[in-house]
């Protein structure tokens, strides 16, 4: 069953992935590869408080998982927590710089923070082959 959730979320129908989850037995959706689902989710469907607070419960868990640490520093965004929320996706970028979402969020979330200098730092690292993609154009 926590299989199909996970193949729900990929599929991105989020809604049917957390009645899966919201289905499985107490002891299998709190393992840490449940419940950093259960934030992805709720990060996807736009609920950051909720997701933010399964985030922080969960500590060092999220950073081997990009998208993770992506979703977390979206929520941290939305909480007004900026400079948390580049750091997040900091770490996301470090693994994965070949997203040019997550390049455009940290140059958002830098900016949300006041920080133009670091801001124009992140454009000038964009690697060549993704400038002018998708949430990169114009930046």
């Amino acid at each position: 069953m926590n299989g199909k959730a996970r193949a729900l979320y990929q599929m991105r129908d989020y809604t049917a992935a957390s009645a899966m989850l919201s289905a499985l037995p107490d002891d299998l959706r709190q393992r840490s590869d449940m419940q950093i689902l259960s934030a992805k989710i709720a990060a996807r469907q736009g609920r950051y408080d909720a997701a933010h607070m399964i985030f922080s419960g969960l500590g060092d868990g999220l950073y081997n998982d990009d998208e993770a640490l992506f979703l977390a520093g979206a929520a941290m965004g939305h909480q007004g927590q900026h400079w948390k929320s580049a750091r997040l996706i900091e770490a996301a970028l470090r693994i994965r710089p070949d997203l040019p979402e997550y390049h455009a969020a940290l140059i958002a979330a830098y900016r949300a923070a006041g920080d133009e200098q670091s801001a124009s730092r992140a454009i000038a690292a964009i690697p060549a082959n993704l400038r002018g993609q998708g949430a990169l154009q114009g930046m």
